[in-house]
């Protein structure tokens, strides 16, 4: 409903379709509910409700991965920084000499 424009639908209207598939497609189609309350529809022949379970799986672990994938590479560019800014070879006195040093905002 989302892909046509419709951001929020009532619980009867959903019920409503439903029932409306299921007895005009009752013999050719199955609904299931996934694990996040979706219904998934499927045509009845074996190997197309295969395919459709794969590939819904699959879409489901390379959501996973890619979440996964965009964590690390936060944490890797972090390390990266870090070890960047600790390999800087910048000598500093201590303690600083206030009369000969310019860049000392007071």
């Amino acid at each position: 409903m989302d892909s046509i424009g419709f951001s929020q639908v009532k619980d009867s209207t959903k019920k409503h379709l439903r029932r409306k598939l299921e007895t005009e497609l009752a013999a050719s189609i199955h609904i299931l509910s996934d694990d996040k309350e979706r219904q998934l529809l499927y045509p009845d022949c074996l190997a197309m409700r295969e395919l459709a379970k794969a590939t819904y799986s699959l879409e489901m672990e390379l959501q996973h991965a890619r979440a996964i994938k965009a964590g690390d590479a936060v944490k890797k560019v972090g390390l990266q920084l870090r070890n960047d800014i600790k390999k800087q070879d910048i000598s500093q006195r201590w303690p600083p000499d206030v009369e000969q040093d310019d860049n000392i905002i007071m």
